[in-house]
C-alpha cells in the first residue's frame, strides 16, 4: 500500500506572493504542461537536488493552475517503511494520510491536477499509474524528485530542471531573509551577503535559512560567521542548518 499525505488547498487561500525566480520557472513548466491541449493526460517531471526549490515550484505552480482543473490534490509521499499495519495506524491517527484509493477517488473520470511530491522509487511511480489511467482526457500529473532516471524508467518525456539561482535572484531571496526587504540595507551589508550567497551554493533552502540566522546580528558577527563558514564549504549546508536549530531552541 502506498501511502500518501494528502493536501487538497484552494488556491485562493494558500497562495503567496509569486517567490523569487517563480516567473522565470513557471514560463517553463507552461511550456511542458501544454495546458491547452486536452487530448490527453500529460506527465511532467520537476527534478533537481534536495534544497534548490522544487517542492517550492510544485507548491506555486499547484495554486497557480489548480484553478483549470475540475479536481485537484497535491500530495506529499509518505515514504517510511512501515508494515502495512503500521501504516493502517499512522491513517488512522492522522487525517492527511491517505491510501492510493482515495486519489483515485477524488479524481476518476475528471480533468485533474495531480502534483506528487518527493518520489523517490520506482514501485511507487509504478502505483501511481494505476491511478493515472482513470484520469479524464486533458489531465496533468507532476512529479517531483531528485533522481532523473526515475523519470526516464518510468517514460516521462516532459522534464524540467531546476537549478541554482541566478546571483541576483539569490541576493534577493537571501536579502528578504537576513533583512526583510528585497536589497541589503547598506553597502558593506551587500558585500557580506554577497559571500553570504556564495556559501550557501545559490540554493534557496540555504540562503533562507542563513539569512535567518543573521537576521538583526551586526556586521562584525556577520564576518565571524561567514569566515567559519568559507572555512569549509562542504560543511557549510549542515552549519547554517545546526545554527538555525540552535537559535530556533533559544527562542
Amino acid at each position: 500500500l502506498l501511502l500518501l499525505s494528502n493536501k487538497l488547498s484552494s488556491p485562493s487561500t494558500t497562495k503567496t506572493d509569486g517567490p523569487v525566480a517563480m516567473d522565470r520557472h513557471m514560463r517553463a513548466l507552461d511550456e511542458l504542461l501544454d495546458l491547452k491541449s486536452d487530448k490527453d493526460v500529460r506527465l511532467v517531471g520537476i527534478w533537481g537536488p534536495g534544497g534548490v526549490g522544487k517542492t517550492t515550484l510544485a507548491r506555486y505552480a499547484y495554486e497557480e493552475l489548480s484553478v483549470n482543473f475540475h479536481a485537484h490534490m497535491f500530495v506529499e509521499t509518505f515514504t517510511s517503511r512501515e508494515t502495512q499495519e503500521g501504516a493502517k495506524k499512522t491513517m488512522s491517527r492522522s487525517p492527511n494520510v491517505a491510501s492510493a484509493a482515495v486519489i483515485k477517488s477524488a479524481l476518476t473520470h475528471r480533468k485533474g491536477l495531480l502534483v506528487i511530491d518527493c518520489v523517490d522509487n520506482l514501485e511507487q511511480l509504478k502505483e501511481i499509474a494505476e491511478i493515472i489511467c482513470w484520469f479524464g482526457s486533458g489531465s496533468r500529473v507532476i512529479f517531483v524528485t531528485q533522481d532523473k532516471n526515475l523519470l526516464d524508467e518510468f517514460g516521462v518525456r516532459h522534464v524540467y530542471e531546476v537549478q541554482s539561482l541566478r546571483y541576483d535572484e539569490a541576493l534577493q531571496l537571501f536579502s528578504q531573509s537576513a533583512f526583510k526587504q528585497q536589497h541589503p540595507p547598506t553597502a558593506h551589508f551587500e558585500s557580506l551577503s554577497l559571500r553570504a550567497v556564495q556559501v550557501s551554493s545559490f540554493l534557496p533552502l540555504t540562503l533562507k535559512i542563513l539569512g535567518s540566522f543573521l537576521q538583526d546580528k551586526d556586521e562584525k558577527t556577520w564576518e565571524e560567521e561567514l569566515q567559519k563558514l568559507e572555512g569549509d564549504r562542504e560543511r557549510t549546508i549542515m552549519e547554517v542548518m545546526k545554527k538555525s536549530y540552535s537559535r530556533a531552541n533559544e527562542d
